[in-house]
């Protein structure tokens, strides 16, 4: 039994937490439904940038100006120079569905590899 317990803690940590982008709506835009003002940003927050030249960068946000945001390795990316940018955040509810799902296939796999084996549930 104390496989099965250290197959299912692995394949959970293996999955690894899920990740949602939202699309962020640039200084000078106005957000439709489902998108974040810029304005929302913190320091700290976790962004997917995609520049005019095609670059598509991941970023840590150290610092965020009227005109730019500074990632934590210092690049300086200014917002006139983006055409998308992202918000990364956990997906809490993925990532318990996913946890979630792991556990029990595992569950149900040694389970189902007893019963092949001859193991005979007891009422």
């Amino acid at each position: 039994m104390s496989r099965v317990a250290a197959v299912t803690v692995v394949a959970v940590l293996l999955a690894g937490c899920q990740h949602a982008l939202t699309r962020v709506a640039l200084p000078g835009e106005s957000p439709p439904a489902g998108m974040v003002a810029a304005g929302d940003l913190h320091v700290g927050d976790e962004v997917r940038i995609v520049l005019r030249d095609g670059t598509i960068a991941g970023a840590t946000i150290a610092d965020l100006r009227p005109d730019a945001l500074v990632a934590a390795n210092g690049t300086r990316y200014a917002f006139a120079d983006m055409t998308r940018l992202e918000l990364r955040k956990v997906a809490a509810g993925r990532s318990a569905l996913t946890a979630g799902a792991l556990i029990t296939g595992t569950v149900l796999a040694f389970v189902l590899l007893m019963l092949a084996a001859g193991w005979e549930l007891d009422p």
